[in-house]
């Protein structure tokens, strides 16, 4: 079990199961949330095997503690900052089954859902900044678009800058920005 809710008798006076459970963070599925999950996971899949691939991050993001027994820590960026972070998913190898086998359900008389295991769409990346791994919800997170027109403020040879383009012309990658703009 990695969580419990216990209720007392004063939690309970003049109050709805469904109104304790959001007391606790729980919320019944309706509509909204269902087409918020489908969003996350439709930008996770696009997101999670692009191994390599720069993205930006605002608001939480977690990260593992040192020591023997590492833990989770939330960290919250500041309101209006950004973060540069390196897809790192190829590393955990994780492979994704979302198919559940329903005839538990089926057998109580539930005719129809429990048929999709969700996914949590939390991305797995490298903080440039901090180098370290951290996790990411997806709706924390941007790709990092690359702005040709910052190499125009490097004060290189001609040569060093015919380079930079040849190395980022073309190719299905991201280069890391050396001035930000």
């Amino acid at each position: 079990m990695t969580n419990s809710i216990t209720f007392y008798a004063e939690d309970i006076l003049d109050c709805t199961i469904p109104e304790l459970m959001t007391g606790y963070g729980y919320f019944k599925e309706c509509a909204e949330f269902k087409n918020e999950y489908e969003t996350h996971l439709k930008h996770f899949m696009q997101m999670q095997p692009k191994f390599g691939a720069q993205f930006t991050v605002s608001g939480t993001i977690w990260m593992s503690s040192e020591g023997p027994r590492p833990q989770l820590e939330c960290m919250r960026l500041q309101a209006g900052t950004t973060a540069r972070c390196v897809n790192d998913e190829e590393l955990l190898e994780r492979h994704f089954d979302t198919t559940a086998d329903a005839s538990f359900w089926r057998g109580t008389g539930i005719s129809e859902g429990f048929e999709r295991i969700p996914q949590h769409c939390y991305l797995h990346l490298f903080h440039l900044d901090y180098h370290r791994s951290i996790w990411v919800h997806v709706q924390n997170v941007e790709s990092y678009l690359y702005k040709p027109q910052l190499r125009d403020k490097l004060v290189l040879p001609h040569a060093h800058r015919e380079l930079i383009d040849i190395l980022t012309a073309d190719r299905n990658f991201l280069m890391e920005d050396i001035v930000e703009g």
